[in-house]
């Protein structure tokens, strides 16, 4: 989507909160600069905050899928 329009700001907001509620949430990014794992990490219960690096996942999708195919 569009930068700057606020999607990381409110899938912070609703994970602090639904976290806050007493459910166990997981919120993962994207963003290279990991700003939202070390500004939420620790710091909410039930909130687990993680990092992806698409272009990894992506090869190691297709690594699997290449190694298993016809399997």
């Amino acid at each position: 989507g569009k930068g700057g329009v606020g999607k990381t700001t409110v899938a912070a907001a609703l994970a602090v909160e639904l976290a806050r509620r007493g459910l166990p949430v997981h919120l993962t990014t994207t963003d290279p600069a990991a700003h939202l794992s070390a500004t939420l990490a620790g710091e909410v219960a039930g909130l687990r905050v993680s990092r992806i690096d698409p272009a990894v996942e992506i090869r190691a999708y297709t690594e699997h899928v290449l190694a298993t195919a016809g399997a």
